[in-house]
């Protein structure tokens, strides 16, 4: 960590950084076919249907945080979620099934499939001396997956924040990981597919954030012009030898 007598140096572009951080679901892994297909098939709806709904679950959500009720304590979280799912949804009936099926989904390392470019970056990243962490709203172990994979070998941290007692975008949430990877957070990147979630939030804390949009829809969500957006993780190693010729003649200056 480093010493308190020393601050950082703020430079107009990104400073090239000890650490990044990634988001789990649709950033490096996703389920089979895809996150939202798997979640829609399970539900039996549509993949539109199901995209709807789940917007109209994000702004209650949001609403919710402003007036202090979320997030719930995590043993009822899915129940409150998917009860938001289905009322958004029009479906009838008790949802506890189909929460338990998607618990079981979500938890299974055999659900997953990794993106194609998620390794190689990570791995060059790593070669490069970077600490590398993973920072998930989940609530479940995510080694396993990540081992399945062929991910693990990377990363140094892989916190599932709910299973902490916290939640993107709580900055507690991105506080761990940064903790545990032994940095502070202008001194890592948080790289992540949501604009609100994971960019916003990220860079709040004054991390230097880096948005995915892996389908185009995340770079047009207000907000989304205020970060660099990638189609997928493949110009990471690029944007670091862009930071790393920008202005940065020492990284801390005394007090």
């Amino acid at each position: 960590m480093r010493s308190p007598a020393s601050r950082p140096v703020r430079h107009d572009g990104p400073v090239v950084p000890l650490a990044v951080l990634f988001d789990f679901h649709d950033t490096l892994v996703h389920l089979h076919p895809t996150t939202e297909g798997a979640v829609a098939a399970e539900l039996g709806v549509e993949l539109d249907a199901y995209r709807d709904a789940w917007r109209e679950v994000e702004q209650e959500l949001e609403r919710r945080r402003g007036e202090g009720t979320w997030p719930p304590p995590v043993a009822d979280r899915w129940d409150l979620l998917y009860a938001l799912l289905f009322e958004a949804l029009g479906l009838a009936g008790d949802p506890a099934p189909t929460v338990d099926r998607l618990v079981e989904l979500f938890r299974s390392p055999g659900s997953y499939r990794a993106f194609p470019d998620a390794a190689p970056v990570l791995a060059e990243l790593a070669r490069r001396g970077l600490r590398l962490g993973v920072v998930s709203n989940s609530d479940f172990d995510l080694w396993p997956v990540l081992e399945h994979l062929g991910l693990a070998g990377s990363l140094s941290a892989a916190y599932p924040v709910l299973a902490h007692g916290t939640e993107k975008p709580d900055p507690a949430a991105f506080a761990l990981a940064v903790a545990e990877l032994g940095v502070e957070p202008p001194d890592c990147w948080f790289v992540g597919d949501h604009v609100d979630e994971d960019a916003v939030a990220s860079d709040a804390l004054g991390m230097h954030a880096i948005l995915v949009d892996r389908e185009g829809r995340q770079r047009l969500r207000p907000g989304a012009e205020r970060f660099r957006v990638v189609d997928d993780l493949r110009p990471l190693p690029a944007l670091l030898d862009e930071a790393g010729r920008g202005p940065a003649p020492a990284r801390y200056l005394p007090w």
